[in-house]
């Protein structure tokens, strides 16, 4: 996982270890097929968002999905395991559901050092970010006049498939290349993204803008 900097300026690598074996957790199979879907790691209710694989967008045709696909060609993954094309996305999306979506900042139940006197304050820091901040993009293909990106302030042209951020604005349009959140750049797994002055953040990188998270336990203490 990437290394976060203390309040001192020490830098940690935090390394979650598979109990069986020993190996990095991120890199274990058996670990992300526990995983599910972004829908189900969120809890968001089916008429919030549609279920769909990771090489899916909801709401596209085959050849919108396609036109999308296309478009994150520059930022394809690399390094994992030699992997390229559709395996390296998978790859991708399994180390990126667990550093991007991790369980300890979704619910109570995967947490293990917030007491009994801080679990309120918990369960309301997590009601108010899935209230105000908490969302899954929308891809769409864009017809219109061009508009400018939200991320990068370049045009869009009609045609494009854009990713759009309801807790943004109505008409906060990105490029799928932008859609990353502002503190570790890293595309935003099936969309999934939280909302803070404006930007986008993962629901990892959204919680450590309010709260230190624990170099040690990985969590974020909510008091």
């Amino acid at each position: 996982m990437n290394p976060y900097p203390s309040q001192q300026g020490t830098i940690y690598h935090i390394t979650k270890t598979c109990k069986s074996c020993g190996c990095d957790r991120l890199k274990h199979s058996v670990y992300h097929e526990e995983l599910g879907s972004v829908r189900d790691r969120l809890g968001l209710r089916e008429s919030k968002i549609n279920h769909h694989s990771y090489d899916s967008p909801p709401g596209l045709t085959a050849k919108q999905t396609e036109l999308y696909w296309s478009s994150l060609a520059e930022r394809a993954p690399t390094g994992l395991g030699g992997a390229t094309g559709a395996a390296a996305w998978r790859a991708w999306r399994t180390r990126a559901l667990a550093s991007q979506l991790p369980k300890q900042d979704l619910s109570l139940a995967h947490c293990r050092h917030i007491d009994e006197n801080h679990r309120k304050q918990y369960e309301d820091f997590v009601a108010a970010r899935n209230e105000i901040a908490l969302d899954i993009g929308v891809a769409s293909q864009y017809h219109g006049a061009s508009v400018d990106c939200a991320g990068c302030n370049k045009p869009i042209r009609s045609g494009s498939i854009t990713v759009q951020a309801p807790r943004i604005g109505e008409e906060a349009y990105f490029h799928p290349t932008c859609f990353s959140c502002a503190e570790c750049d890293e595309l935003l797994v099936e969309l999934a993204y939280c909302a803070l002055d404006g930007r986008l953040y993962c629901v990892r990188h959204y919680a450590e803008r309010l709260k230190p998270r624990c170099h040690a336990c990985d969590e974020v203490p909510i008091f």
